[in-house]
């Protein structure tokens, strides 16, 4: 018999999962995240090179960017940032 915990935790994995997007880097995407990473530089707000992929993604794809940590990515233009409150 499984513990409690241990039974959940099963259960989160048998589940379906919802509709994911899988994006791999390309030459574009690449320049982007490059131009991103530069762009802010200069400005003397750098930016984490796995913030950088993240938002240079969202741009790419015009897509939303959806985080609890929406100050990794304040004032990026054209970045369409969404947090989610926690319970």
């Amino acid at each position: 018999m499984l513990a409690s915990g241990a039974s959940r935790a099963l259960n989160g994995l048998t589940r379906p999962s919802p509709p994911t997007l899988i994006v791999s880097p390309d030459l574009d995407l690449c320049r982007a995240w490059g131009q991103l990473r530069a762009e802010r530089q200069v400005i003397g707000q750098t930016i984490d090179p796995q913030d950088a992929w993240i938002a240079a993604t969202a741009l790419h794809y015009a897509l939303p960017l959806v985080t609890h940590n929406a100050s990794h990515f304040e004032g990026i233009p054209g970045l369409d940032v969404r947090t989610v409150a926690t319970p």
